[in-house]
C-alpha cells in the first residue's frame, strides 16, 4: 500500500466544499480477493458481525460550526438543543449505512425483521422498512454512479482450459484513506442529547 497525498484542489471530486477534505488522504491498496472464500464482513454470526459494522460507522451524527457551516454548498440543520453545533453526515458514512441494511436484508435467517409481510406471508413492500430498503438501493446506485470508478478489471484465463476466460472482480486501486475520514466523523460525533428532531429547524448556508 502507497500513500498519497495530493493537494485538494487539485482532486475535481472535492470541488464542493466539505470541512471533512483537510484529512483527505490517497493510497494505492489492494482489494481483497473474497468470493467463494467469503468475506469477514459477511456471514451468519450476527453478533460480531453487528458489533463490526457498527465500528465502522454507526457513531451518529457530525458537528460542525457556524463558521464552517456558512461554506456548506447545502444547507444544513442547527443542532436543537446545541445553537452553536450545525449537523452534518458524510456521504460514505450514509453509504455504509444503506450497505450494512442491505446486508441484512440478504440473511432474513439472521434478521427476520427486516422483511414485512401481510398476514398472508407475501412480502409488504409497501412500509416505512420497505421503502428504506429501496431508499437505500437507489442512493448506493447513485454513489457508484457519481463516483464512476474507472480502474480496469483484469480478465484471466481458466487454468483448465484457456478458452474460458473469467474476471478477476478484485483489483489495485487508488483509493481515499478510509480510516482518516472516519476517524474524522467520529471525533465529531454529536451526543445524542443536543438532538430533538421535533424543535425548531434552523438552518445555515452560504
Amino acid at each position: 500500500m502507497f500513500l498519497l497525498r495530493p493537494s485538494s484542489n487539485r482532486d475535481p471530486t472535492l470541488a464542493i466544499w466539505s470541512p471533512a477534505s483537510e484529512v483527505v488522504q490517497y493510497e494505492i491498496r489492494d482489494m481483497a480477493p473474497y468470493f467463494f472464500n467469503r468475506s469477514p464482513w459477511v456471514g451468519t454470526n450476527r453478533e460480531a458481525l453487528d458489533a463490526m459494522w457498527a465500528d465502522l460507522y454507526d457513531f451518529g451524527t457530525s458537528g460542525i460550526s457556524p463558521e464552517e457551516a456558512s461554506n456548506l454548498f447545502n444547507a444544513t440543520a442547527v443542532a436543537p438543543l446545541a445553537e452553536d453545533v450545525y449537523l452534518i453526515e458524510l456521504q460514505v458514512i450514509h453509504d455504509l449505512h444503506c450497505l450494512n441494511m442491505l446486508r441484512k436484508v440478504a440473511y432474513p435467517d439472521q434478521y427476520p425483521d427486516m422483511i414485512d409481510h401481510y398476514e398472508n406471508g407475501t412480502v409488504n413492500h409497501d412500509t416505512t422498512q420497505g421503502f428504506h430498503i429501496d431508499h437505500c438501493i437507489d442512493a448506493l446506485r447513485q454513489s457508484i454512479q457519481c463516483t464512476a470508478d474507472v480502474t480496469p478489471i483484469k480478465w484471466q484465463h481458466h487454468p483448465d482450459d484457456d478458452y474460458h476466460v473469467f474476471p478477476l472482480t478484485w483489483s489495485t486501486r487508488t483509493c481515499r484513506n478510509f480510516d482518516a475520514v472516519r476517524n474524522w466523523a467520529k471525533e465529531r460525533q454529536v451526543p445524542a442529547w443536543i438532538l430533538d428532531y421535533g424543535s425548531k429547524n434552523q438552518t445555515r448556508s452560504s
